[in-house]
């Protein structure tokens, strides 16, 4: 016992000297009086304490107050960062939504020239494959949409329907090797085949080494295979060479239309009149 008091004396004597202060200032309370001596003693000597206690106290509860700012301000800078975030996020929505609508609107005037109706549809899937070239777009059968209907933007043909479904259909696009369109050049109407090469270009084939064919030549539909109306844009040339064996022209063709980046497409519901049937033998002209 001795020898816990004697080990903790510090401890006691703070106790001790804290009791003490209470004592007399709870009978002061009691009895309003000047103060003793040994009270003005205890007083002296427990001020610093009483002042160092105090100053934690207030450094305690400012730091706390400091701390719980700084949290409040976290909070209220995470909301405001997921807040700023989804507005981003929303105006991104909104700016690609217009840039498709305005995409889209855009392929009426451009298109309203070939005297047949159109769909517009939307961009959903591509070939991931670099030899064959189609898309998928998000409109099929109940729309109207048939095969061997043309594909085009507003710069100019991307290919024809090959496929149909009930919400979807595909599109092989002129670049793709199975593409064949009937052409003309607008400048010299020289007649030929544009074939896709499966990259981004095309050739202009069947065409004699006499025929006048050169570079900037916009190549048209000829209406001739019955899949595109005439006179639509197909794309221009970009070489011309007459240096290697044989018939024919080596012609390079780049795509009218961006085949590599479009997102919408119009479908034009084209249905060519029918050929007439010829007479049979010993009708009437027939000989």
């Amino acid at each position: 016992m001795f020898r816990y008091l004697a080990r903790n004396r510090s401890i006691l004597l703070l106790v001790l000297i804290i009791l003490m202060s209470f004592i007399i200032i709870t009978s002061q309370v009691r009895r309003p009086r000047n103060a003793t001596l040994p009270e003005r003693v205890v007083s002296t000597i427990l001020y610093p304490f009483a002042e160092g206690t105090l100053a934690v106290k207030n450094s305690f509860r400012r730091a706390w107050g400091n701390y719980a700012g700084l949290v409040d301000a976290r909070d209220e800078n995470a909301r405001l960062k997921k807040e700023n975030r989804e507005f981003y996020l929303e105006n991104l929505r909104l700016r690609e939504a217009l840039s498709k609508d305005a995409e889209t609107t855009a392929l009426g005037p451009a298109l309203g020239g070939f005297g047949c109706p159109h769909v517009t549809a939307h961009v959903i899937g591509r070939d991931a494959s670099s030899w064959f070239k189609t898309a998928w777009i998000d409109k099929g059968s109940p729309s109207g949409i048939a095969r061997d209907m043309p594909a085009a933007t507003k710069a100019g043909v991307v290919g024809r329907v090959t496929k149909v479904s009930g919400w979807t259909s595909r599109i092989t696009l002129i670049t793709d090797p199975a593409s064949a369109v009937s052409c003309i050049t607008r400048r010299t109407r020289e007649p030929g085949i544009l074939a896709g090469e499966g990259g981004g270009l095309c050739r202009f084939m069947y065409v004699g080494k006499s025929a006048d064919v050169k570079t900037g030549d916009l190549l048209i539909t000829s209406g001739l295979d019955r899949v595109f109306p005439e006179g639509m844009p197909v794309g221009w040339v970009v070489s011309v060479s007459k240096a290697g064996q044989g018939y024919f022209q080596d012609i390079e063709v780049r795509p009218a239309a961006d085949i590599k980046r479009f997102e919408a497409a119009a479908i034009l519901l084209y249905r060519p009149s029918p050929i007439p049937p010829e007479p049979a033998p010993g009708e009437k002209g027939v000989k």
